[in-house]
């Protein structure tokens, strides 16, 4: 288990990687648990965020897991004109590279996954079954606002913080 400044010297290097920073309420969110951080949003949607150490893991030969997001628009670029994207709450298409430095953090039930978006700083949904994505949120805590934490293993530290029990 690493201790507290283990996480941020992996989290400083990860935005070295990036080459930018993460929004301070998501860093908060990494630091916070080792394995599975899971919880529902205010509108009812479950989420679970990946951990520092899963974003870091490679997922293809040509993608780092947090770059997942890219690999799933290339999945299905075969369904929209080169280098776009539909955006299910404009009915419109967007432009991919939008999205060059995105982090996929976490998913839900029914194929859905959220990603921050660095270039406008908003919370975005993809959907894998129809590969279009939507803006939920205009950053990250107004995204993360009701949300309810469920502790769902042992080594999500909050556990720790108390007697063991939720």
């Amino acid at each position: 288990m690493m201790d507290m400044m283990q996480k941020q010297a992996v989290l400083a290097q990860f935005h070295s990687e990036l080459g930018f920073e993460l929004p301070s309420a998501y860093q908060a969110v990494l630091l916070a648990f080792e394995q599975l951080y899971v919880g529902e949003l205010a509108n009812g949607q479950d989420v679970g965020f990946d951990a520092l150490t899963h974003l870091l893991q490679p997922f293809t030969p040509n993608y780092q897991n947090h770059q997942r997001l890219q690999a799933f628009m290339a999945d299905s670029a075969h369904k929209y004109p080169a280098g776009q994207v539909y955006r299910r709450d404009t009915d419109a298409l967007m432009a991919t590279d939008m999205f060059a430095q995105s982090i996929l953090m976490c998913s839900g039930d029914d194929g859905v996954y959220w990603f921050w978006n660095q270039s406008d700083g908003a919370v975005w949904d993809y959907y894998l079954d129809d590969g279009s994505v939507g803006k939920v949120a205009q950053d990250f805590e107004t995204w993360m606002t009701g949300f309810q934490l469920h502790i769902c293993d042992e080594w999500n530290v909050f556990v720790d913080e108390s007697d063991g029990s939720e």
